[in-house]
């Protein structure tokens, strides 16, 4: 009787161990979908609206009730750069036209700038979605921009695509230079709204 109910349990704790392996592996959404590069969830934050045509003008925004059940494109940027402001309207437009075609996203701005008070340049862009004010932080002796830093966004212009379940899928340079996407340029719109398309 001994010699049986040992490969029994022995085959018992292996089926468990499968089930739990596949628990742990193969349930739930696998956020690597068709762009790969999705393994890294994005951490919650805070920050304060700085766009005064936006709805949340004023107020904190907290990313993942931004986020919540919505693909969201980040693009991070200078209020008093020309560039920069040119891109967040290009973005808006761009969140503007999923949306039109049922898509479920949103999208925001992240000013790099380090005082708030450059915000009013970003009045030039008309643009509906939030432009999130970034702060300083202090890493190994150096200022660096908080949320930029929570991101990973810290070379410059660069364009965040975030899927619902707040996974990382892409990271591109953005800001019209060469080798940089361009959110003013119809082609290159299309690109980044083909991309958030490939989420749904």
């Amino acid at each position: 009787m001994r010699r049986l109910w040992q490969p029994r349990a022995a085959w018992t704790m292996g089926c468990l161990a499968l089930l739990i392996v596949w628990m742990v592996l193969g349930c739930g959404s696998d956020p690597s979908g068709p762009n790969g590069n999705g393994d890294e969830r994005v951490p919650d934050f805070a920050a304060l609206d700085v766009n005064s045509f936006s709805e949340t003008h004023g107020q904190d925004v907290q990313f993942s009730v931004l986020a919540s059940g919505k693909a969201v494109v980040l693009y991070f940027g200078r209020a008093s750069s020309e560039q920069s402001r040119a891109q967040f309207a290009g973005l808006d437009t761009l969140v503007a036209e999923l949306v039109d075609e049922g898509v479920v996203v949103t999208g925001a701005m992240i000013n790099h700038e380090q005082d708030a008070a450059y915000a009013s340049y970003l009045d030039e862009a008309r643009a509906s979605i939030p432009a999130l004010q970034d702060t300083v932080t202090t890493v190994d002796g150096q200022n660096v921009p908080q949320i930029g830093y929570l991101l990973d966004a810290l070379e410059g212009d660069e364009l965040l695509i975030i899927d619902s379940g707040r996974y990382l899928r892409r990271s591109e340079k953005a800001g019209g230079v060469e080798g940089h996407y361009d959110l003013r340029d119809t082609a290159d719109r299309e690109t980044v709204m083909s991309w958030i398309r490939d989420l749904f």
